[in-house]
């Protein structure tokens, strides 16, 4: 509706701050919490004055915020009220359908309950992206023509071709973490309790490219959570291929009685494997002569007769054993020799009186050969590299010979081998 003049205000209903009477004075400003207010027309306000009620026009006049009466006001006069009335014009109730959408505001604030019963709420302006619960308890949500998420009691659904983004998801309580079909992850990790178990790891699906350097330790893995059928020898690589073990030291094999496995000692294996078993063997040949003049309680390393072991165990024992042909140049000289382990000679006879203490030895001359052997079991008790060894001596003023005489003119004389072989025996 148009209006000549100003367009009158719809009806808001005010009482005055009151006012103080001054004498001899009759204009006085009208506010509302100390506010300066405008009335829609003198005769559109209730006027009391000294407990009478004011005509509008003659009583008093309006010019904006001002009131003024026919007549000054004196000392003990009061203003009782100003009531102000605003627009008291009745619209009526609407008819049905008259209230279109371009009539409301854009800023329309809704009631505290907005039913629509079921209808499509369309959000944006070319009408694809809309809130439909035409389903009783459940809210399906639609983004750019396309159904994306659905909300029901307690579950919010991503549909087919939706994602769920969030930079952080938060559990609700501080005890149980947040669950992701089915896995739990509670303070920023798996929840071993029911999530990284057996059932929900897929056969053949965690490599060795998936794991990274000594991530997965032995306090990770609760007993028995790897059965053997998931452990491929192909996924342990990159280590060093040991030559050497310590009795401590761990070890894993197969209990076919339980159909698993398990960890054992070096110690522990040996002993339940037996004793007596031939480990290793190692042999150092000498096909050259070997000769000396060293005097007997000297001894002298008799060259490439030696030969180093390394122990797999400390239990472990060490079968030496030494063999070849020996002449003296000078007839009936005696020759002996020594076996000796690193620096310490052993299998050697006490002392007694002015002999000489060794291994093997006796009296030969004239270039005729004789044979020789040694043989001891020793224990070194240790699983560090130990070298083996043959010394030599002569009686003095003779010549020891090792694997030929000193006579090579005549095809009557030999030049023969010379041998030292060690064998681990476990224990």
């Amino acid at each position: 509706m148009a209006y000549i003049g100003r367009e009158p205000q719809i009806g808001n209903y005010q009482i005055c701050d009151a006012i103080s009477v001054v004498n001899g004075q009759a204009a006085y400003t009208m506010q509302v919490s100390s506010t300066n207010v405008i009335p829609e027309s003198v005769n559109h306000m209730i006027v009391s004055l000294n407990g009478v009620i004011q005509k509008p026009g003659s009583s008093y006049t309006i010019a904006s915020s001002t009131i003024t009466f026919s007549s000054n006001l004196a000392t003990g006069d009061s203003i009782d009220f100003i009531y102000l009335l605003g627009n008291v014009l009745d619209l009526g109730t609407p008819s049905d359908s008259t209230v279109t959408t371009a009539k409301l505001s854009g800023n329309l604030v809704t009631p505290g309950t907005l039913d629509v019963n079921g209808q499509e709420l369309i959000l944006d302006a070319d009408a694809d992206t809309s809130i439909t619960s035409d389903t009783d308890d459940q809210i399906d949500i639609k983004v750019a023509g396309a159904d994306d998420f659905q909300i029901t009691a307690n579950t919010l659904t991503a549909l087919s071709g939706s994602t769920i983004k969030a930079d952080t998801i938060a559990e609700t309580t501080g005890a149980n973490g947040v669950a992701v079909d089915g896995l739990t992850i509670k303070d920023g990790k798996l929840n071993t309790n029911d999530s990284v178990v057996t059932a929900n790891i897929t056969d053949a699906n965690v490599t060795s490219a998936k794991i990274a350097g000594d991530a997965i330790t032995a306090a990770k893995i609760a007993d028995d959570a790897i059965s053997e059928e998931h452990l491929d020898v192909t996924a342990i690589t990159g280590h060093t291929a040991e030559t050497s073990v310590a009795d401590g030291d761990l070890v894993v094999i197969h209990d076919a009685s339980a159909s698993a496995l398990k960890k054992m000692t070096v110690a522990n294996l040996v002993a339940n494997a037996g004793g007596g078993k031939v480990l290793q063997v190692l042999q150092t040949v000498k096909t050259d002569t070997f000769s000396t003049s060293t005097a007997l309680g000297s001894f002298t390393d008799v060259t490439g007769m030696s030969q180093a072991i390394t122990p797999s165990a400390t239990s472990s024992k060490i079968l030496v054993t030494v063999c070849g042909h020996f002449t003296n140049q000078t007839s009936n000289y005696q020759a002996s020799f020594k076996l000796v382990r690193d620096s310490t000679a052993i299998f050697i006879g006490d002392s007694r009186g002015s002999t000489t203490r060794s291994s093997s030895g006796g009296t030969q001359s004239n270039g005729n050969m004789e044979n020789f052997s040694i043989t001891f079991l020793d224990s070194p008790n240790t699983t560090s590299s130990t070298t083996y060894k043959l010394q030599g001596a002569s009686e003095t003023g003779g010549t020891l010979f090792l694997g030929g005489t000193y006579i090579s003119s005549s095809n009557y004389y030999q030049s023969s081998p010379a041998s030292i072989t060690v064998m681990e025996i476990g224990a």
